[in-house]
């Protein structure tokens, strides 16, 4: 008898330890369920693993007879393209030149095995934690998909082509600067986002095409509320003479721009008078200050903000991991508004909507990541990067 009902008694313990966790499990599955709900109401697929490394809505856009992949993370409460109130930021992320692996890399081995080969885009979003980011934050996290083959992928830019050595890695018909405006220009309206809340961000070679964007297409920065370029380049030979500027006064002083970029480079190196494969490249603070200029900023704040070694160093606005990150501001922001937390930890700070806009001066923020090398979203924990360039979107722009 005893035995009986020591039985029960654990039983019924364990039915009350497993009740948090079973409802953990069925808000979560009825969470994905209104999120699929919504992806195949926008005219997307929703992909869960094995076929995606997380979930997401998988949004085929055509454009110039292409048929581009874009992934999307949607926040919870996501209310549809048709709500008249909370519309989400929007934050588009363009990825690097990839080549692809089974299971992404930082995820595996062990990590999640998956029926294909990964593509530049999936593996970005794992690293910056787009999911979560977009659960945290309460904004739409949108990554294209550059052309190429299954193995590899690239952006085609004008300065820089890796697929001249690469040729499986891009569509030789592929336009992919208007492909990004065309995305940037309408993406917003099909996801129902803030008009006034559009982000975006590139690594690496997606970097060199989100300048090149903005190059382009003069009214592209002043459309955005915010622009990231992490371990980005600049051709020196485009910057002087291939860049159309962004147009002057308030045209241009919306644009709030930040670079990330580990000081210790090897790839797209840090220091100035390098080349990649003969095209001789900027380097990190040049970049800096070629945009400082392009947005406006006044000529004495365009110098290289990050000092030679041996001299005073700005003040750490965070740590990646053990890497101190220091910040350096070329031109005051205006604008700014809520969200920004600053500190480091786990992909902490910068909760809410972001105030991306307001009035005033561009800014333009250099964060050197001192020691680090090209792999950015390898600095700190596994989203920590997202959420340091989500601070500066949400801070309007300000560095901390």
């Amino acid at each position: 008898m005893r035995l009986e009902v020591a039985t029960a008694v654990v039983i019924l313990l364990i039915g009350i330890a497993g009740a948090p966790a079973a409802a953990a499990a069925a808000a979560a599955a009825a969470a994905a369920a209104a999120a699929a709900l919504d992806c195949a109401a926008l005219g997307g697929v929703w992909a869960s693993p094995p076929a995606s490394i997380s979930d997401s809505c998988r949004l085929t856009w055509t454009h110039e007879g292409l048929q581009r992949t874009v992934h999307l993370f949607l926040p919870p409460g996501y209310g549809g393209a048709s709500a008249v109130s909370g519309r989400p930021p929007l934050w588009i992320h363009v990825h690097g030149l990839h080549s692809n692996v089974w299971f992404p890399d930082g995820l595996g081995p062990g990590g999640p095995l998956l029926d294909h080969e990964v593509t530049g885009s999936e593996v970005d979003a794992a690293r910056m934690a787009a999911a979560r980011t977009a659960a945290a934050r309460g904004a739409a996290v949108a990554l294209p998909q550059a052309t190429g083959d299954a193995s590899c992928q690239s952006w085609r830019v004008g300065f820089w082509r890796p697929s001249s050595i690469l040729p499986r890695c891009a569509a030789p018909a592929a336009d992919d600067v208007a492909f990004l405006d065309d995305l940037t220009a309408r993406l917003p309206a099909v996801v129902g986002a803030d008009p006034d809340r559009i982000y975006l961000s590139g690594f690496s070679n997606g970097a060199m095409v989100a300048q090149e964007l903005l190059c382009r297409r003069p009214g592209k920065a002043a459309a955005l509320a915010g622009v990231a370029l992490l371990a980005p380049a600049l051709g020196a030979e485009f910057a002087a003479s291939g860049c159309g500027g962004l147009g002057t006064g308030a045209a241009r002083a919306r644009a709030r721009l930040l670079v990330v970029h580990g000081t210790a480079d090897a790839t797209l190196p840090f220091e100035p008078g390098q080349s990649i494969q003969g095209v001789p490249m900027l380097g990190a603070e040049e970049i800096v200050s070629f945009w400082a200029g392009r947005l406006g900023c006044p000529a004495a704040q365009q110098q290289a903000p990050y000092p030679p070694a041996g001299a005073a160093r700005p003040r750490a606005w965070r740590r990646l991991g053990e890497k101190p990150v220091r910040c350096s501001e070329l031109c005051g922001g205006g604008g700014g508004g809520g969200g920004g937390g600053g500190g480091g930890g786990g992909g902490g700070g910068g909760g809410g909507g972001g105030g991306g806009g307001g009035g005033g001066r561009a800014g333009v923020v250099m964060c050197a990541v001192e020691g680090g090398g090209h792999g950015v979203w390898e600095f700190g924990a596994r989203g920590e990067v997202a959420a340091m360039v989500w601070d500066f979107f949400a801070r309007g722009g300000r560095g901390g």
